[in-house]
């Protein structure tokens, strides 16, 4: 099986460009042109809704059917994913450097009584919530989980998937939790420390990948040629 890639014009007038035999291949020739392309600084998806009011920076990543309302501050590097909602309607949200929400997760507040703030290079896994809360600098919070009402994250703290942090809880620094309703299981260790780090690192890295590819329909060049490449088909994908 082979699929044949052309990622310009010059490519596609002089009859060259990427032979790949199988569809693996094909995604790892496309994503490493797209490492060697010029990022773009400022990508939001056009199927996306963010409030005017919103404080954004330039190289904000905002994925398909997200909505971002009204108090809201970002940092850089920040990394919205399909589906979310981050809703600063009733009080303030505030979210830190080099951090990634997940698809469909919903960040909220409490009216008039506490904010949502998440702090610097913290992953929160997909469908999770956290209302009215505050998370501290690298955390990871795993899929499903919910953080409610007043609740505090300590730095460095891993919440494992489907936990439940009922209101007004305190979570130490570096702990590990898990159930529901949260049972704190031991401290994170340094190795897990360091893969916190580099999840958020992942979805910087990822985020730029995305940019490059909506911007310049790559991800249909990307689907086709996977496509072409699994049933036999000879073809060409311009990117």
């Amino acid at each position: 099986a082979s699929a044949f890639v052309v990622l310009s014009e010059n490519d596609l007038e002089n009859n060259s460009g990427i032979v790949v035999d199988n569809p693996y291949l094909a995604m790892i020739s496309i994503l490493d042109y797209f490492d060697n392309r010029p990022v773009p600084e400022f990508n939001i998806s056009k199927h996306s809704q963010i409030h005017e009011s919103v404080k954004k920076p330039d190289n904000l990543h905002v994925g398909a059917f997200s909505v971002i309302e009204q108090n809201v501050k970002l940092g850089e590097n920040v990394s919205v994913w399909f589906g979310s909602v981050i809703r600063g309607d009733m009080h303030y949200i505030r979210i830190g450097d080099n951090t990634n929400i997940q698809d469909n997760s919903v960040i909220h507040v409490t009216t008039k009584i506490s904010p949502t703030i998440i702090g610097n290079q913290v992953t929160v896994g997909h469908n999770s919530i956290i209302h009215g809360a505050i998370v501290k600098d690298r955390c990871l919070i795993g899929m499903g989980s919910i953080i409610m009402d007043e609740s505090i994250i300590g730095e460095g703290s891993i919440i494992a998937a489907g936990t439940l942090i009922p209101p007004n809880k305190n979570i130490p620094p570096k702990s590990l939790v898990m159930g529901s309703p949260y049972n704190i299981i031991r401290e994170t260790t340094s190795k897990e420390l360091e893969m916190i780090i580099e999840s958020s690192e992942h979805y910087i890295d990822f985020s730029k990948k995305r940019i490059v590819a909506e911007t310049g329909a790559g991800q249909h060049g990307l689907a086709t040629a996977t496509v072409c490449a699994l049933f036999n088909l000879k073809c060409v994908v311009y990117m």
